[in-house]
């Protein structure tokens, strides 16, 4: 019986409705996408940081170091995993 319970109650942490469960998922759906657009260069703007807005739209973007330019930012839908914007600041 303590199996079943246990395998119950892990199910039920485990799940959480999203199709983006953390910040690491976020940042590899971005990194999919920058590299069709954008190719190799955007390793040129690591690291990759996600922050999840309203609890619903995950903005992932780039980091500036020293060179000139911007950088790349996506924002991907919580619930559905869906890349609604990629953009590239200048």
């Amino acid at each position: 019986m303590k199996g079943v319970l246990l395998l119950s109650l892990c199910l039920t942490l485990s799940y959480s409705g999203d199709k983006v469960p953390n910040e690491m998922a976020a940042i590899k759906i971005a990194e999919v996408e920058w590299l069709k657009i954008y190719g190799d260069k955007i390793y040129q703007k690591t690291p990759f940081c996600a922050k999840l807005e309203n609890d619903s739209i995950w903005h992932v973007y780039g980091t500036l170091r020293l060179s000139l330019g911007g950088v790349p930012h996506a924002y991907i839908n919580n619930r559905t995993s869906e890349i609604i914007k990629v953009t590239h600041g200048k």
